[in-house]
């Protein structure tokens, strides 16, 4: 069955929402919840974001008891419109690419992520975000990137700091840490951007540094011990915030142990279990808005399941043992070498199944695949399909944090 099929074997005509930028109308329905979605899904910057950076506690949107509940929203979304919400597409050049556009469009993709070559400059990268937000359908598109500093700073040139890498930054203040991260974070929000994969909260001994290939070797970790660690995160938290960009502590529930980089290998921990999470908790504890999981696999927890597929890490250990009710996001399963084992077309299907949110595709070719397995599961499937409001829900959550639209918990 081709996309196009799918997609309106399972629409919702009474619920559909008008497409953003008056590129649609909107859908004649004496509904409530539609009517009061459609006036709450603004155009990015038409709320207090576009007037200043959010508080210290991370909300861009201030919502009042006149605001729609989120979770109103997102029942209010047709089904193609919920299964959109929960994917992030890479964007990989300096110009978004006709085809990627196409997908995003046609599904509604929720969010979409700064990868690869992306254009130099605040001025580029803005001009380059509002194209972005013309693709959006009945909610504003989320633009992401992983700008953590040191090797990992996908935004660079005029506008943009040359932000030191973690290790470096660790060796500022708390105060002068998220006095900086407002500074990196406002340059991130003036160019369009409004999540930030960022902070790593991964834990790499001291001894596993030089022999740590994702994080260790590429100095992207905050310290060696938990309180260290902990401090950091909780700064580098609070300066985005203060800056309107909310965040991501990252790769649940720890990459430090591991020697193989999971975007080209598969990696296995032996050791890590269950407890080994305390600088994860320490993010919670901060503010964080989201958890990203990882694509190892971990013997001591779920043995021969990748963590972002795994029920017993994403559900039971983050969300059930952490208490962790908001947005869970995979690291990317779309070009990651780690989840080559899995069909592509499978692999979002598992992360949402295993509790997941947000789902990053860095292979934009297989989004087709992708979205069209999740449709698929959700018209033969009337359980699963009554699931995607949870998830929908904190997705919309977030870009309410992210001053995207006005919604209220």
């Amino acid at each position: 069955m081709t996309r196009r099929v799918l997609a309106a074997v399972l629409m919702v005509p009474a619920l559909a929402l008008s497409a953003c930028g008056g590129t649609g109308s909107s859908s004649t329905s004496a509904d409530a919840t539609t009517s009061a979605a459609s006036s709450a899904l603004e155009s990015p910057g038409s709320g207090n974001a576009a007037s200043g950076p959010t508080s210290a506690a991370g909300s861009a949107s201030v919502t009042g008891a006149s605001s729609p509940s989120c979770r109103s929203l997102a029942e209010g979304l047709d089904i193609t419109q919920k299964v959109g919400q929960l994917f992030m597409v890479a964007t990989t050049g300096a110009t978004f690419d006709p085809d990627l556009r196409q997908v995003v469009e046609e599904f509604g993709i929720g969010s979409v992520l700064y990868l690869g070559q992306p254009p130099r400059g605040v001025g580029q990268v803005a001009s380059m975000s509002a194209r972005i937000q013309t693709a959006a359908g009945a909610v504003p598109i989320m633009v992401a990137v992983d700008q953590e500093g040191g090797q990992v700073q996908r935004l660079t040139g005029t506008g943009f700091d040359d932000i030191p890498s973690a290790a470096a930054q660790s060796e500022l203040s708390p105060s002068d840490l998220t006095a900086k991260w407002t500074t990196w974070g406002k340059q991130l929000h003036t160019a369009g951007v409004r999540y930030d994969l960022a902070p790593v909260a991964d834990l790499v001994p001291a001894d596993k540094t030089s022999s740590n290939a994702p994080i260790g070797q590429l100095s992207r970790g905050y310290g060696s011990d938990e309180q260290t660690v902990a401090t950091n995160l909780g700064a580098v938290i609070e300066g985005l915030h203060e800056a309107g960009i909310v965040t991501s502590a990252k790769h649940f529930p720890g990459i430090g142990r591991v020697e193989q980089n999971t975007d080209f290998a598969a990696a296995t921990d032996s050791v890590t279990t269950g407890d080994d999470v305390a600088t994860f908790a320490a993010a919670i504890a901060a503010g964080t808005d989201s958890i990203m999981v990882g694509s190892v696999k971990y013997d001591k927890i779920d043995p021969g399941v990748h963590a972002v597929f795994s029920r017993k890490i994403v559900t039971e250990l983050l969300r059930d043992k952490l208490g962790w009710q908001g947005v869970v996001i995979s690291d990317d399963i779309g070009a990651a070498e780690a989840v080559s084992d899995v069909p592509a077309a499978e692999r979002g299907l598992r992360f949402i199944e295993a509790g997941g949110d947000i789902v990053i595709n860095a292979d934009a070719a297989t989004m087709d695949d992708m979205v069209e397995a999740m449709l698929a599961k959700a018209q033969r499937d009337q359980a699963f399909a009554a699931t995607l409001d949870d998830h929908v829900e904190r997705v919309l959550e977030l870009k309410s944090k992210a001053g995207l639209l006005e919604c209220s918990r």
